[in-house]
């Protein structure tokens, strides 16, 4: 059967557009947990995608589809009982339109932050992309995820306006002010009239991404970035509690981050250089690199006077904590954490703190966990990821974004080759245990959704999820 599906995908594709066999698949980084994909499928263009939904239908796969490849390392093989068909939207990488007026950027799936970021500054349009962690992942594709950001613009799903997604049978549809014929506000009104459809297709597997809209962030007049290191756990609560005034008061625009010391390292070290015995020797990993055992990042946009009256509140604020030590980050540059910092919270995207390779794995699996702004349940939460990770067997990589009025905090579990099962078993502790205690999960490595899922099985939630899938794919075409 599989002969024949790849057959059928290269007659229409073109031979090019589709890889079979275990070593161009393995090779391209689409084999997870053991299983490969039957082939991956590489379109150009929406008649080449619907090409691929029919023919899939038809011979009965599952569809995991990949807005661009440069995150596997932090994903896992879709859950499902059928042979996978990998699509995958590289090539489906045109900026469809850039709008500096409206400060806003039409993109294809294959989109990077880096190719967007670039197009931005060769251009100079004067605006800013807001990017995640990687900077090769795709735009769209962070979306969806619901992946966060850094600049004042980082809660990227607040900051999406417009899609255009295929369904499974093929058909194409815009949403919000998209479906108006000649609308001209698609990328500048969020909300048509009717239901808001456009979050259906995040996270949820009832479609695919053709086209989406982006806000971009004006480069403001004055930009003051900073940082706080932090002696431990008990500064990490302060520190919290802090921002819960800044970040509901909107003095702290952006997503605030405060990453523990073997995070911030990771991309950048090799664990055999700082280990003392079995044990990570934080202290001195610290000390490498100018880090806190936490280190909080933030950021200040607005007027130069309103820049330098809010710096000198915030130097004020977090010298409080007792042994923390305020940075300023313009002046940071010779340190590659610290300057990788500043440069994603003034929009500039980066390869290297998405490299957890370095440290201690080949790939990794991640999950976000949602607490209140609150530093005893950032405590609490912190106390049992650490001990719940440390118990596995793996390093304990952290890091909390402080947003609007809540914190997530991501775990990360890098793994060698063999061991994405012991992963995937804390992954499920981990997602368990938050859930007892109401913390729920945010976003998680792809092929996990289900775990995730799971745990949200209260007030008819997954039912109704169940019936949106039912309707809108009814043969399960999408993992």
């Amino acid at each position: 059967m599989s002969k024949i599906l790849i057959n059928k995908l290269r007659k229409e594709l073109g031979r090019d557009a589709v890889l079979s066999g275990a070593g161009a698949i393995a090779g391209g980084g689409y084999a997870r947990a053991g299983r490969t994909p039957v082939g991956v499928a590489l379109p150009e263009d929406i008649d080449q995608l619907r090409t691929i939904l029919s023919i899939a239908s038809e011979n009965n796969v599952s569809l995991w589809v990949l807005p661009n490849t440069a995150a596997n390392g932090g994903m896992a093989g879709p859950a499902t009982d059928r042979d996978i068909l990998v699509i995958d939207q590289s090539r489906m990488n045109r900026i469809v339109e850039v709008n500096v007026k409206g400060a806003y950027a039409l993109v294809e799936p294959g989109v990077s932050y880096i190719q967007l970021n670039d197009y931005l500054e060769e251009n100079n349009t004067g605006l800013w992309v807001d990017c995640d962690r990687n900077g090769l992942n795709s735009v769209s594709g962070s979306v969806t995820a619901r992946e966060f950001g850094y600049t004042a613009y980082g809660d990227h799903t607040m900051m999406q306006c417009g899609m255009e997604i295929m369904l499974a049978d093929g058909e194409l549809v815009r949403l919000g002010m998209g479906a108006m014929p000649k609308s001209n506000t698609w990328q500048l009104a969020k909300y048509a009239y009717g239901p808001y459809l456009d979050g259906l297709f995040t996270q949820s597997g009832l479609g695919i991404v053709t086209k989406m809209g982006v806000w971009l962030m004006p480069a403001p007049p004055a930009y003051q970035p900073f940082a706080v290191t932090l002696k431990g756990d008990s500064d990490l609560a302060q520190a919290i509690e802090i921002l819960r005034s800044f970040k509901v008061n909107v003095i702290i625009p952006n997503t605030v981050v405060i990453s523990n010391t073997v995070l911030d390292a990771a991309p950048f070290a090799s664990r055999d250089d700082f280990t003392d015995g079995m044990e990570v020797d934080t202290a001195r990993l610290a000390a490498w690199h100018g880090l806190g055992q936490w280190t909080l990042y933030g950021a200040l946009y607005n007027t130069p006077p309103n820049v330098d009256v809010l710096w000198s509140m915030m130097r004020s604020a977090f010298a409080g904590i007792e042994g923390a030590t305020v940075l300023d980050l313009k002046t940071q540059a010779a340190n590659p954490v610290l300057s990788g910092r500043e440069s994603m919270m003034r929009g500039r995207p980066s390869k290297e703190f998405s490299n957890l390779g370095n440290w201690s794995g080949d790939a990794y699996l991640y999950a976000g966990f949602v607490s209140p702004i609150d530093g005893r349940q950032v405590l609490k939460v912190n106390k049992l990821a650490g001990d719940t990770v440390r118990a596995a067997g793996f390093d304990y990589l952290a890091e909390y974004a402080v947003g609007w009025r809540s914190v997530i905090q991501r775990v990360y579990l890098p793994y060698q080759s063999g061991s994405e099962p012991r992963a995937a078993a804390c992954l499920g502790e981990l997602i368990e245990s938050m859930a007892e205690r109401g913390h729920g999960v945010s976003h998680i490595s792809a092929g996990y959704l289900d775990k995730a899922l799971a745990s949200y099985d209260n007030a008819g939630m997954a039912e109704l999820r169940s019936r949106l899938k039912q309707a809108l794919d009814p043969g399960k075409l999408f993992a």
